[in-house]
């Protein structure tokens, strides 16, 4: 059973600590404190869908998504930033059975490149430990028929 001085002994220590070292005398306690910090993330992206334009006679369109990723971490805690199509691909004049390849570029410190595949996820970023890291991922849709195309995607950063 905990003594009730033992407890006030803490909140005066939290609020005042000088006042209470002079009134305590010789009594002394032992307070044990634990804190738990649980990692936290945030990510902003500058789109959730990306808009190619391929020109007639040409093959590629580019999309460039801005980012800022931020993580609570443990200095040797892996962060990842991925991202996933968030739905169907859309072609000229509304078409989804589109033939397509799509990879990207990573900007920044931590960003990385690769390719997107319509049906997996993809590591866009990965460093260790906390901190605020800002970029670019440069997109490139590569397709036969020139037009527009639109992609709906999601992004996220976890900490595993």
């Amino acid at each position: 059973m905990r003594s009730p001085a033992i407890g006030c002994l803490a909140v005066a220590l939290l609020a005042h600590p000088a006042a209470l070292l002079a009134q305590s005398g010789d009594r002394s306690a032992v307070i044990v404190a634990s804190a738990t910090i649980a990692p936290r993330t945030s990510l902003k992206v500058s789109a959730h869908v990306l808009e190619f334009r391929i020109e007639p006679g040409s093959t590629e369109g580019v999309a460039t998504i801005e980012f800022t990723a931020a993580a609570r971490a443990l200095p040797e805690s892996q962060v990842i930033m991925t991202v996933s199509a968030a739905g169907g691909l859309t072609g000229p004049g509304g078409a989804a059975d589109v033939d397509v390849d799509v990879a990207f570029a990573g900007e920044g410190s931590g960003a990385q490149s690769g390719a997107l595949h319509l049906t997996e996820t993809a590591a866009t970023g990965r460093w260790t430990g906390a901190g605020v890291r800002t970029g670019r991922l440069v997109f490139t849709l590569r397709a036969s028929t020139p037009g527009d195309y639109k992609l709906p995607v999601r992004f996220a950063i976890s900490v595993p």
